[in-house]
């Protein structure tokens, strides 16, 4: 895993604070007025020439790369990571836009190095930053010869009748809807998993995973944490040692939360819970943030030395691989648990409305919440690892452990059926 990955994952994560407040919505305000702004200071008539417009008649906004303080330098090309680091980037971008209320709209089973480039180059969009709402960053002219991605990631291609037609008899493995009719595949397994489709072992069973570019059998490797094996024992000795290192200690670990708040959603026209003041979310933010700046301080440089240079060290002595998969472990988990918690908060509040027609089928928010702690709980056993590895770090490793411990208990309050959740092929007798 490269150096600059860790770096650049912090500086993704920096650029929400560049957002300016959130202003308060009118009470009869129905669309906000950002949008009349945006298009008075961008969009020209179209009977002028487009020289004229670049000349004469300048853009008065700046690109969502220039808002959020980022600079186009930043970002490496495709080519300089590889499917997993790309994968964690391709995360933290789309957070990041959520952030700004802004979503990129790109067909979801684009292999993680297209989707890095594509999300790269949305952030030289121009787009309004609205307080309420969602604006979205389309790339696509609905024309499958003018398609900007491969032909095979063309949706218009896939949904028009005619294509669908012409390639009705092709023997194509990768086609989108052959993959999803595949009776070997596990129908929704991709629903509710990590994303980490080179530790999974339903990748081959995954209609989402199948059709993206196969992966070489030695980015497979997993080493000896069991977490991959979904056993009970790696975690309960970490939850154990947790356990005893929080009864000896004297200090405040886990810091009180802020009040919960209320807003009024004018959407649904009523008061709602305000989600960043959600325990869950205020626990699983505060996890994140201390993670991100501890990858950033020099303490870590030389654990993350091993990590560099792991590809390159086939005779890597057995401590250094658990080191190697643990600081791997926590990198890959640090955003996907707010992301995922994030998800399932408001998910609840959506499925609230709609008790009498959800209440006998599976919620999305609980299966969003299940992989979530699943993420908080691997994240443990490898923090826990690392500290036997090396325990110098223990009192930052002990903080980072009672937050997820903290993660996971409010987690089960806030969605007291999550355990039952039944994940499609995880959580099955296949």
């Amino acid at each position: 895993m490269k150096k600059y990955l860790k770096t650049l994952l912090a500086d993704i994560n920096d650029a929400k604070k560049n957002r300016s407040p959130v202003r308060p919505i009118a009470e009869d305000e129905i669309l906000p007025f950002e949008l009349d702004d945006f298009y008075d200071e961008n969009m020209e008539d179209s009977d002028e020439s487009e020289t004229e417009t670049q000349e004469e008649a300048p853009r008065k906004s700046r690109n969502i790369r220039e808002i959020m303080g980022l600079e186009r330098e930043q970002f490496p090309p495709p080519e300089y990571w590889n499917e997993e680091e790309a994968a964690q980037l391709v995360i933290a971008l789309n957070d990041l836009l959520a952030h700004y209320n802004l979503a990129a709209d790109y067909p979801t089973d684009l292999p993680p190095l297209m989707a890095y480039s594509t999300l790269v180059g949305a952030l030289e969009k121009y787009a309004p930053i609205m307080p309420f709402g969602e604006w979205h960053l389309e790339f696509c002219h609905y024309e499958p010869a003018e398609c900007p991605f491969d032909e095979k990631y063309c949706r218009c291609k896939k949904y028009s009748d005619s294509t669908l037609n012409e390639n009705k008899n092709e023997e194509d493995d990768d086609d989108f809807h052959r993959e999803f009719d595949n009776p070997d595949n596990i129908s929704g397994i991709h629903n509710y998993c990590d994303a980490w489709c080179e530790r999974c072992f339903f990748s081959k069973r995954c209609a989402i995973s199948r059709m993206k570019q196969p992966f070489e059998d030695e980015k497979n490797n997993r080493f000896d944490l069991g977490i991959w094996r979904e056993e009970d024992v790696p975690l309960q000795n970490a939850q154990k040692w947790l356990k005893a290192q929080l009864k000896e200690s004297s200090k405040v670990l886990v810091e009180p939360l802020d009040e919960e708040r209320q807003c009024f959603d004018k959407e649904s026209n009523e008061i709602q819970r305000d989600v960043d003041s959600v325990a869950l979310i205020q626990l699983a933010e505060r996890y994140q943030l201390n993670v991100i700046n501890w990858l950033k301080g020099d303490a870590i440089k030389p654990l993350l030395n091993v990590v560099e240079s792991a590809s390159d060290n086939p005779n890597m002595k057995d401590a250094d691989k658990m080191l190697v998969e643990s600081l791997m472990v926590i990198q890959w988990y640090v955003y996907f648990i707010y992301v995922k918690c994030m998800r399932a908060v408001k998910g609840k509040m959506d499925e609230d409305d709609f008790v009498n027609v959800t209440d006998d089928f599976p919620k999305d928010s609980e299966g969003s919440a299940k992989i979530a702690l699943i993420g908080a709980e691997r994240s443990l056993v490898a923090w826990h690892q690392l500290v036997l590895l090396k325990p110098e770090h223990q009192p930052f490793v002990l903080r980072m452990m009672a937050l997820l411990d903290a993660i996971t208990q409010e987690g089960e309050e806030e969605f007291p059926n999550v355990r039952n959740f039944i994940r499609p092929g995880f959580d099955e007798i296949i």
